[in-house]
Parts: C-alpha cells; sequence; structure tokens
C-alpha cells in the first residue's frame, strides 16, 4: 500500500489557531464576570385608562424592561405612587403567563399588566424584583381618567358569549401589531361574541356548516352615531373548522370601522357578505343594522368581533376600553373553548331564566356601565 503523505499544519495556520483559542478564552473570562448591576429601563408605552371590567376597576396595560443583560423575573409590585400603597404583586405562575420571552434575542420583556386597585390612583410605580436578588424602581406612570366611553350592544338577544373577551391571557390581549417598529395592541378589549343556541350549545347539529350556528347571519347593530371611515365586503364565508391564512388587509374578513366620535372607533368584523347596509361616508345612527354576522377572514365559526380603538385602521390602533349600556349576566362558560371541543352544553346559568334585578347572590344580574370579561354569558334584550 502506498504510504499516506505526513500531515501537518502550516505555521500561519497555527497562530490563527491559537488567535481563536485566546479569543474563545477571552470570551469565557467575560461571561463568567459579575453581571452588570446598571439599572433595566423600565416603562409603561400607554398610560392607561381606568376600565371598568365586571363591576371592577380594573388598569390593562404592558410594563417593558429591558437591559444589557439576561433577566430573570421572580416578581413584580405595582404602587401607588401618592401613598406609597402597594396595589399588586405578579409572582409565580401568575408572572410566567403574564410575560413574553426577550423579543428576537434581545433583553426587552413585556409583561402584560392587570391590576385592580381599591380606588383608583392618579400615578403608579413598579418595583421589579430579579432572582438575583437585585431590585429596581421605575415606570412611574400616570392614570387617564377620562370617563368611559358609553355604548350600545352591537347585537340583541340572550345567551351571548363573550369569547376571547378581556382577561390578561387571551390571545387578543397579548396580539402586538408592529409597523414600522411601533408596537399597536389595538385588541386590548376586544371580543368574539359566539350565542348559545335553544340546546345550550354553539351550534344545532354537528356545526359543519355556518347556518348550524344560531347567531349565523342575525344583525349586527351600530353601538353609536357616526361615520363610516372603513369597510370591507365581498369575501365569503369560511367553512367551519376551516380558515384561510390570515392577511394584514383581510384579517377582519366583511368588515366595518365607524368613527364615533372624540376619538374613538367601532370594529365590526366577520360579516356575510354582501350584507353591510352602509358604505364609506355614510352616517350612522345608533341602534342601525349595519350589516349580518357571519364567518370571513380569519374566522373558524360564526361570531362578531367587537372592540373599540384610538384610530381607523383595525390593526394599527390601540385597543380602548368602554362600557355597554344595561345588559344582563347571565352566567359565565370561563371553559367555553372545550365546550365547543367536546360538544358539551353550556351549564353555567346563575339561575333559571332571567328577569332584571333578579338576585344571583351575591349582587344583581344587572350590568350597567360596565364591561364583561372573557366567559361571561350575557343577555343584551331583543330587538
Amino acid at each position: 500500500m502506498p504510504k499516506q503523505k505526513a500531515s501537518f499544519i502550516s505555521e500561519p495556520a497555527f497562530l490563527a489557531i491559537v488567535l481563536l483559542l485566546l479569543i474563545s478564552l477571552a470570551v469565557n473570562v467575560f461571561l463568567s464576570l459579575p453581571k452588570s448591576s446598571a439599572a433595566p429601563a423600565m416603562y409603561v408605552p400607554h398610560a392607561p385608562q381606568v376600565a371598568m371590567l365586571d363591576n371592577k376597576q380594573t388598569l390593562v396595560y404592558e410594563l417593558y424592561v429591558s437591559n444589557e443583560t439576561k433577566m430573570e423575573f421572580s416578581k413584580i409590585e405595582v404602587y401607588d405612587n401618592s401613598t406609597g400603597a402597594l396595589i399588586k404583586t405578579l409572582q409565580g405562575d401568575d408572572l410566567n403567563r403574564s410575560s413574553t420571552a426577550p423579543i428576537r434575542g434581545l433583553y426587552a420583556y413585556i409583561f402584560y399588566m392587570w391590576v385592580e386597585p381599591t380606588e383608583a390612583p392618579k400615578a403608579i410605580y413598579h418595583k421589579v424584583y430579579l432572582k438575583d436578588g437585585r431590585v429596581f424602581e421605575g415606570a412611574v406612570t400616570a392614570i387617564d381618567s377620562t370617563p368611559l366611553l358609553v355604548i350600545a350592544s352591537p347585537l340583541r338577544g340572550d345567551k351571548w358569549l363573550v369569547g376571547n373577551g378581556p382577561s390578561n391571557y387571551v390571545g387578543h390581549r397579548k396580539t402586538i401589531f408592529n409597523l414600522n417598529g411601533k408596537p399597536f395592541i389595538s385588541q386590548r378589549y376586544a371580543i368574539d361574541f359566539i350565542q348559545f343556541g335553544a340546546n345550550d350549545k354553539m351550534y344545532d347539529t354537528n356545526g359543519k356548516t355556518n347556518e348550524d350556528f344560531p347567531c349565523y347571519g342575525v344583525n349586527v347593530y351600530s353601538v353609536a352615531d357616526g361615520t363610516v371611515v372603513d369597510a370591507k365586503d365581498g369575501l365569503a364565508d369560511n367553512i367551519p373548522g376551516q380558515k384561510p391564512v390570515p392577511t394584514v388587509a383581510w384579517a377582519g374578513g366583511n368588515s366595518m370601522v365607524i368613527d364615533i366620535g372624540n376619538g374613538n372607533y367601532a370594529f365590526y368584523a366577520h360579516m356575510i357578505p354582501g350584507s353591510e347596509t352602509f358604505k364609506v361616508g355614510d352616517k350612522v345612527k345608533k341602534g342601525d343594522v349595519i350589516g349580518r354576522l357571519g364567518s370571513s377572514g380569519n374566522s373558524d365559526l360564526p361570531h362578531l368581533h367587537f372592540h373599540i380603538m384610538n384610530g381607523k385602521d383595525a390593526l394599527f390602533a390601540e385597543g380602548k376600553p368602554y362600557v355597554f349600556e344595561p345588559y344582563a349576566l347571565v352566567g359565565t362558560a370561563r371553559d367555553w373553548d372545550k365546550l365547543l371541543a367536546n360538544d358539551a352544553p353550556w351549564t353555567g346559568r346563575f339561575i333559571t331564566g332571567y328577569a332584571p334585578g333578579a338576585s344571583m347572590g351575591e349582587g344583581k344580574m344587572d350590568r350597567e356601565h360596565s364591561m364583561p370579561i372573557d366567559g361571561d354569558v350575557v343577555n343584551f334584550g331583543n330587538e
């Protein structure tokens, strides 16, 4: 067998290897050094407006925390900036579920805050506790005490499920849309309305057609006087359980945005094609029928997506809190997604039937100038 040539490394290659080893050693030494004790940047991008959720004063906002190094959090505390009183502690599973991982490898974290103070403060500040024992204080934020927008219901009838409604954990709450590097949470207070039928299920037989859902085709109403500033139509309804890949332009399907004044815009999504009764520029009155409930766009079953925002773009705007005129809270279905998946009926009534003012234990079923939360079941009254 022929002899193999002796292998060798040239002097330039050897020097390059030594240099790489030295660089690697330096990097390891650097990584082993104590982390910087510099305070992280902490801020709240949008001052929270005092919302009234489930008859409770609630602050819903985002806390951004970033630093040059990775951080591991043990808890976050929220204080009244005037009195120094502790009003919220976020820790454990609640902390984990209310936060995001670092964004794109950067050491920037978002905490979705849901604070229920006994009395709404004029301003708040935060303490951030890290697992290494460091504690940082900051993110002083004024509270927006602007009176809440009062609107009529966009629907009529009984047993409307507040699906994906206000909660700190649903997809609407945590969906951030970015435009030119600026984040928006337009769906911060959004609701997907789905109706339970006579059998207390969301569909009558097998749910394979849109017509099998009792809410399909019902009228959708304007919640206030206003002017139509955006309207999309002509997109076919989806087959239940199926939906196309959503696009920015058509995520809401057949949809409408109505400017209802004072920087408030009402957004209605997923209506039946051809059912819209107004076009851009038209004036509408509270209670006008603007379309019919469907399942177009980013939808896998018939429902009405509704939210209020501070601009006419349904995605690139900030979601705003609002309250409804009187409605009735008749029960809850916190596990509504399981009911749908398991073809199970809703059984969470507080009482059988409904009469205005009827007792439900700790209070009354009537709600006025309040907003339901995820999993509530409400009556809006008849047409």
